[in-house]
């Protein structure tokens, strides 16, 4: 990779970055006071618009790991931006709708009397009793 190449690498994860940072903190401030870690300085060099430095490995990957975004697209741009948890989670709640619907769908047919030759299952058995 020529070092062209290697800057317009780093400006495009600086781009994905502040994205990021946006999306889930509003601003630089809010993104810094959840992140101890990371200092204004620190903060700065990864952001800058000539020669940003890239985050550290530990950085990146807490930040996968928090917001569920995938480390190909935050290096590369690659691949889905976010497989957030909070989409992941609408899909489960979801499928719990419609599983426990389909439970209360079979219950109620289970509870549904039955018919034995014209008559109901409730005559049938007050028959036998005689």
């Amino acid at each position: 990779m020529t070092k062209a190449q290697e800057a317009e690498a780093a400006l495009a994860v600086r781009r994905r970055l502040l994205a990021l940072v946006q999306r889930h903190y509003g601003t630089q401030q809010a993104f810094l006071a959840k992140w101890p870690d990371v200092g204004p300085s620190t903060w700065k060099e990864w952001t800058r618009l000539t020669k940003p430095r890239l985050p550290s490995t530990r950085f990146l990957l807490g930040l996968v790991l928090r917001h569920g975004v995938s480390l190909d697209w935050l290096l590369t741009g690659k691949l889905k931006r976010l497989t957030t948890g909070a989409a992941e989670v609408r899909r489960l709640q979801r499928e719990v709708l419609e599983l426990q619907f389909e439970n209360d769908r079979l219950k109620r047919a289970r509870k549904k009397p039955t018919r034995t030759r014209g008559r109901s299952h409730r005559q049938h058995s007050k028959r036998r009793e005689r």
